[in-house]
């Protein structure tokens, strides 16, 4: 059932210690391929997503700084083509077993993208196909983590998730225009 697959809540801790000024620095954006019922490309990335019916993006937001996406190249030799490794480092803070339980449902899921903010104030897209292929075969899988918990009580604490998936392309931008635009763009994509 694809409904079990979807992401239905943001990560947003309600950790009393990070609500706090320069407590959180970062955010981005993630999903299954699975709620997306078309991808729309144009010259500068990905222009826009179609979710199905009741489907959003899911907001995540984080205390770290930047969060890391690297991008391995791999030459295959065998058939002349490569792969991209796209990886996600995700911090996700927490401090009550709802929050715990929602990154339960995260660990299970297959085939994730997610859309992060460039210091250059830019979006890219990790997990994503590039155009002329289909996007439905391609995504990121949890594939790696540590449980950090707290020392204290309502100490913060957080999981530190690794997601994982091998791309024909590069990580592409997302509507690579304005950002205020592009950022209103997306914050639409939350509600369906």
């Amino acid at each position: 059932m694809a409904c079990l697959e979807s992401l239905t809540t943001g990560f947003n801790p309600t950790c009393a210690a990070l609500k706090k000024v320069a407590g959180f620095a970062n955010f981005g954006y993630i999903g299954t391929i699975s709620d997306l019922a078309a991808v729309s490309y144009a010259v500068t990335g990905v222009d826009a997503l179609t979710f199905d019916a009741s489907k959003v993006l899911v907001k995540f937001i984080t205390k770290e700084r930047q969060v890391t996406a690297e991008s391995p190249i791999n030459d295959r030799g065998e058939g002349n083509f490569t792969t991209i490794t796209h990886t996600v480092e995700l911090p996700i803070y927490f401090n009550t077993q709802v929050e715990i339980d929602l990154i339960n449902q995260l660990l299970d899921r297959d085939r994730l993208y997610v859309i992060l903010p460039t210091a250059s104030k830019q979006f890219r897209v990790y997990g994503l196909a590039n155009t002329g292929q289909d996007f439905e075969n391609f995504g990121l899988k949890v594939s790696g983590g540590a449980d950090a918990a707290g020392k204290e009580l309502q100490d913060q604490s957080r999981i530190n998730l690794t997601l994982t998936g091998e791309m024909l392309t590069l990580p592409l931008y997302f509507f690579d225009t304005d950002y205020a635009i592009t950022l209103a763009l997306l914050e639409s994509y939350l509600t369906s």
